[in-house]
């Protein structure tokens, strides 16, 4: 049974290789997955186990909401592009039923493949 306090067990002379080999495989493992990408390098100096735990004392509160604004941006971004992609079908398919363009000109002049332009038209035929 131990005599020293919990949360003071890693503090003693004889646990500083210990210290050294966890905050190497915190660097290694568990700080790329969870840091910002931006951020990474502010840790790779870190050697104390102390120093890494008041730099997620200080930035871990932040990165919750850093993951849910990028979380929100790449939806926005998702839906930007389907949107997108959704009123280039729409034009192409006023085209096919409004003109007797070929496939190959609505294609170029909205933006999408020919082969989808093709394929839109045999789904409106069929």
């Amino acid at each position: 049974m131990a005599t020293e306090d919990d949360s003071n067990s890693l503090q003693g002379q004889e646990q500083a290789q210990l210290r050294r080999h966890f905050v190497g495989w915190i660097k290694r493992v568990l700080l790329p997955q969870w840091v910002p990408a931006d951020e990474l390098q502010d840790w790779t100096t870190l050697d104390e186990l102390s120093e890494v735990q008041g730099m997620l004392t200080e930035r871990a509160k932040k990165w919750p909401q850093r993951w849910l604004e990028e979380g929100l941006e790449k939806g926005l971004a998702k839906g930007r592009e389907q949107g997108r992609e959704s009123a280039l079908i729409a034009t192409a398919l006023s085209m096919i039923s409004r003109t007797e363009m070929d496939d190959a000109t609505i294609a170029d002049l909205v933006g999408l493949p020919a082969e989808q332009v093709r394929a839109l038209r045999e789904q409106r035929r069929g």
